[in-house]
């Protein structure tokens, strides 16, 4: 029996920890006050001097053009950078009006940016220039095929000093370039007066070098889908601390009334949460050892986990040939720190078995074990026998950090492997917990641990690996084959350098979070020792 048909029955499905949205500031503006911050509930807005005295909040919305002249505001917040797989929301909820006559000029500007190192400015009236980068979305409302711009701000302060936050260029000259390069242009439908509308400027970053900018307008006969994706891969900005508003004054026929903006941070918080081995002792005296390392970049204290080996109570679910007493050994390093033969029934392990999501055992009398471990910084690992038995077993390592206390500076499973004869196949299950997007890198090494330094006998000449969510293959490999990618990715978590031309096997994926299992085999029916390895990469 392998293990894919064990998560049906919920063998090895953890809890999946869910991360909680930041809202960094969210402004309804019902109180009229906009002379002090008090984030994120409200934030101090400012405009140009000449805008200072039309600037206000009428009837819980503020107003961005009177007077016929252009209208630009904008708000500070705590910086928010952005890791891989975190994005940021900038929400307006506005209407105009009247309806806006059809020209040609943009009418509309919503943009997230960053003062790049320029002190905010602190009271009204200074228009803030030189060199602010971020994203945009510039859009005329009442043109129904010219669409809505996503650009970016990349006009450097010793090339503009004078451009301000929201302008669109200064100028044609070559002397003036232009502040922002378009990214993608799309879009269209106009704008009536009265009806409330919904624009949206998202960034996600999707990679070390690479983030999505996204924008939506929804409202009134507007198309449902009406979505524009850019991605930017040359300079993207990951940092922002500023928000802005405009009306051109092409404009003048009335006013823009903005009754929401909110900024949102929705952090990546995937990880790893679970490993799962069903495999067996197949000689007395025989074991098999399970290994993990716990921390992750910007990361600090202690890292709890709860560690089972499972036979008895896996028979009474229908498994054949269970172990009768499997034993748990905990190492960091060469040091033996901790052990479970029975694990005795106690509410405390009873109540840790149940926040993980990890299935009940058969009472409190089975001789399962199971041990509530502290990750310690290093190398760590768990062994697992049978006290001279033999049968199939089920290991499993649950990441037990609550989900309410979960941050960026909890320490994460950066790497979970497991050593071990594959026998006919050998399937590791593993779980993604969290939301967002986790890189992953699968390996099945084999030919490389038979040589030097490692020298492990017995290994498997050829392993192939293959990767599956439920019944579906989201990847799989033979030889790796020395790609400058894999071995980018090797570097990166630490794992040690395979030779270009071996035939381990390795996969890197971006998954979602959801349970996956690893199924290693020997190619043409060969078996052999492998090491499977699954690293968390981003």
């Amino acid at each position: 029996m392998n293990l894919r048909f064990l998560v049906g029955l919920s063998l090895i499905t953890a809890t999946l920890l869910r991360g909680q949205p930041n809202t960094v500031l969210r402004d309804t503006f019902a109180d009229g006050d906009r002379v002090t911050q008090n984030l994120p509930a409200s934030a101090a807005w400012y405009t140009g001097n000449d805008a200072r005295l039309n600037l206000g909040v009428r009837n819980g919305a503020l107003t961005l053009v009177a007077n016929g002249r252009q209208r630009d505001v904008w708000a500070y917040f705590p910086t928010v950078t952005l890791n891989v797989g975190d994005s940021l929301t900038f929400t307006v909820d506005f209407r105009w009006t009247s309806t806006p006559p059809n020209i040609s000029t943009p009418g509309f500007k919503i943009a997230l940016c960053y003062t790049n190192g320029l002190a905010p400015r602190s009271a009204d009236g200074v228009i803030p220039t030189g060199g602010y980068q971020g994203y945009g979305s510039f859009t005329n409302p009442a043109d129904a095929t010219s669409g809505t711009n996503l650009r970016k701000r990349s006009g450097a302060a010793a090339a503009n000093p004078s451009a301000t936050l929201l302008e669109l260029t200064d100028g044609d000259l070559p002397e003036s370039p232009r502040i922002w390069e378009s990214l993608r242009t799309a879009l269209n439908g106009t704008q009536q007066g009265g009806t409330p509308y919904t624009a949206v400027l998202k960034i996600t970053r999707t990679g070390v070098d690479t983030a999505n900018v996204t924008t939506t307008i929804s409202g009134g006969t507007l198309g449902a889908n009406n979505t524009a994706v850019a991605t930017d891969a040359t300079g993207i900005f990951t940092a922002f601390d500023t928000i802005a508003i405009g009306a051109a004054n092409s404009t003048a026929y009335g006013d823009l009334l903005v009754s929401r903006a909110e900024v949102v941070h929705d952090v990546n918080s995937a990880r790893l949460v679970n490993l799962s081995i069903l495999t067996s002792i197949p000689a007395p005296g025989d074991s098999f050892a399970l290994g993990y390392v716990a921390g992750g970049r910007g990361t600090s204290g202690p890292k709890p986990l709860v560690i089972r080996a499972v036979g008895p109570s896996l028979g009474a679910l229908g498994v054949p040939g269970t172990l009768e007493d499997p034993k748990l050994e905990l190492f960091l390093g060469g040091t033996k720190v901790g052990e479970n033969d029975n694990w005795g029934g106690g509410a405390v392990v009873r109540d840790a078995m149940a926040a993980v999501g990890a299935f009940a055992f058969t009472g409190a009398n089975s001789l399962d074990a199971v041990l509530l471990a502290t990750a310690g910084a290093g190398d760590n690992s768990v062994r697992v026998s049978g006290n001279g038995g033999t049968g199939t077993v089920i290991v499993e390592l649950y990441d037990a950090t609550p989900s309410a206390s979960f941050s960026a500076s909890t320490p994460r499973l950066v790497n979970v492997s497991v050593l071990k004869h594959l026998g006919t196949e050998l399937t590791v299950g593993f779980v993604v917990g969290g939301s967002g997007t986790k890189t992953v890198l699968v390996r099945a090494v084999g030919p490389t641990l038979g040589v030097a330094p490692f020298n492990v006998p017995g290994v498997v000449a050829d392993p192939q690996l293959t990767l599956f969510q439920g019944g579906t293959v989201v990847g799989s490999n033979d030889n790796w084959g020395g790609g400058a990618a894999l071995v980018a990715a090797f570097a990166q978590v630490s794992a040690f350098a395979l030779p270009a031309n071996s035939r381990d096997a390795v996969i890197v994926a971006t998954l979602a979070p959801g349970d996956y299992t690893v199924q290693v085999k020997g190619v043409n029916g060969t078996t052999g020792v492998a090491l499977i390895e699954v690293y968390e990469v981003q």
